[in-house]
């Protein structure tokens, strides 16, 4: 299993994990491969149509709360 994450650069970013639990809209996950830090944007959207490094375009939302972070270069 994966998840694609989004770099400050705006790229996706595969992550291999395992789901380890989860309660209601939440799943908890193991890392196997790559980096997925607290709080990560995760791509919701759209994801069976990308590739590892692929541009991406963040949503105003997501891109509000992520420079409101910190997290937006």
């Amino acid at each position: 299993q994966y998840v694609y994450t989004v770099d400050g650069d705006h790229r996706a970013r595969k992550v291999l994990v395992e789901t380890t639990g989860g309660m209601g809209s939440r799943i908890a996950v193991k890392v196997i491969a790559g980096e997925l830090n607290d709080g990560a944007p995760v791509v919701v959207r759209g994801a069976e149509n990308l590739r590892d490094g692929q541009d991406v375009r963040v949503s105003g939302e997501a891109l509000a709360r992520r420079s409101a972070a910190g997290a937006v270069g």
